[in-house]
């Protein structure tokens, strides 16, 4: 049974358009992953530029799963980031 609350929507170093309740949109964001803060796990993206965006999950209001041919690099600097 799975027991996640978003049920996996996002896969790891893949592309989304991401649309929070502000308006703002984030065009070819990389899903890093989750982090906790303040207690509740936020969603991780990466730009392009390298930047980090945190998106709090019931702040965001929509998400679209770019073209996806290749998996990105962000999800192998993510791995190999992970043992330091």
């Amino acid at each position: 049974m799975n027991n996640s609350y978003d049920n996996n929507l996002f896969k790891e170093g893949l592309e989304y358009t991401v649309g929070i309740n502000d308006g703002h949109i984030f065009k070819e964001a990389v899903y890093i992953g989750k982090k906790m803060h303040g207690g509740k796990q936020m969603l991780v993206f990466s730009t392009h530029n390298k930047h980090e965006i945190i998106i709090n999950p019931s702040y965001m209001s929509w998400a679209l799963e770019d073209d996806n041919d290749v998996i990105s690099e962000a999800i192998i600097v993510n791995e190999s980031n992970k043992g330091e």
